[in-house]
């Protein structure tokens, strides 16, 4: 993905990069001669910034999808009321069917708006995130390829000083397709259904990519690893309940199916409530959204 815009870039530029790229470069060459860390550092300590800046985002992500799962009652009565509107209205009576889905829109809206919720806040740290990392990715390559910035090629660590050249140990981008695996298989842990799906095949994306990874000079891998390993201590943190509650955020909680939900699950309708909103992560047979 980083080869192919590089190669959009270049060919629409004129081998200049864009200006938010620029920037970007600009920003991480001032943060290296201010500070005076070594490139491998400045490029850590990126990764590890932008993981941060984007926290705030998947916190309230999540605090978003706390709303949604107190919204489910309201959300189960609706449909219900819906079924029952179709049932009785005759199928020759076109503007029967049409007022229902007009009613339930705005119900739906109405919930929503009860609740203080969009579906679009339920992925902001994702849409915040994806973005910016590749920004960020994208960025540093081409700041170590243009040659450009003075000290790259000697400004690395132990076996890999040149940061501008591809490293032939392939130590690095084994670590770095590890550490992204590790963190989606954290994260698969805490969730169901259609994320866990999506989760697994980023993995299988990751394992694949490992020949395309191999290409890229030594020094993206060292922004990579710093926000690859920030985001497995962000995972980690919030997986702990007391941090949980430090941050606002409620706390999860686990337990087993009972069986009046197991059957209220059966017949298709949401179990009574019982952890006020908190996250639940099942033991059995299912995990949590969240």
């Amino acid at each position: 993905m980083v080869d192919v815009a590089a190669s959009v870039a270049s060919s629409s530029t004129g081998h200049e990069p864009w200006a938010i790229v620029q920037g970007v470069q600009s920003v991480l060459e001032m943060v290296h001669t201010t500070t005076g860390l070594p490139w491998w550092a400045t490029l850590l300590l990126s990764g590890v910034t932008v993981r941060a800046a984007i926290f705030p985002f998947y916190v309230f992500q999540i605090q978003a999808m706390q709303r949604l799962m107190r919204a489910r009652p309201d959300f189960s009565k609706l449909y219900s009321a819906y079924k029952y509107a179709r049932t009785f209205t005759p199928g020759s009576d076109h503007k029967g069917h049409l007022d229902a889905i007009l009613l339930g829109r705005r119900g739906f809206k109405a919930v929503m708006k009860k609740y203080n919720t969009r579906p679009i806040q339920t992925i902001m740290g994702s849409v915040a995130y994806i973005p910016l990392f590749a920004l960020m990715a994208f960025s540093a390559r081409d700041m170590i390829r243009s040659g450009n910035f003075a000290g790259l090629d000697s400004g690395g660590l132990l076996f890999w000083k040149n940061l501008m050249e591809t490293d032939s140990t392939y130590v690095l981008p084994i670590l770095a397709a590890t550490s992204t695996y590790g963190n989606l298989e954290l994260s698969v842990r805490t969730k169901s259904g259609f994320w866990t799906t999506l989760l697994q095949g980023g993995q299988y994306i990751t394992i694949l990519a490992v020949p395309v990874m191999v290409n890229l000079p030594q020094g993206v891998f060292f922004y990579w690893l710093g926000a690859s390993w920030s985001s497995m201590a962000q995972t980690i943190a919030m997986n702990n309940n007391n941090f949980r509650r430090r941050i606002g955020l409620l706390p999860r909680v686990t337990e087993t199916q009972p069986p009046a939900a197991a059957v209220a699950e059966m017949l298709g309708k949401a179990p009574p409530d019982a952890t006020g909103g908190a996250t639940v992560v099942k033991t059995a047979p299912t995990k949590s959204q969240q």
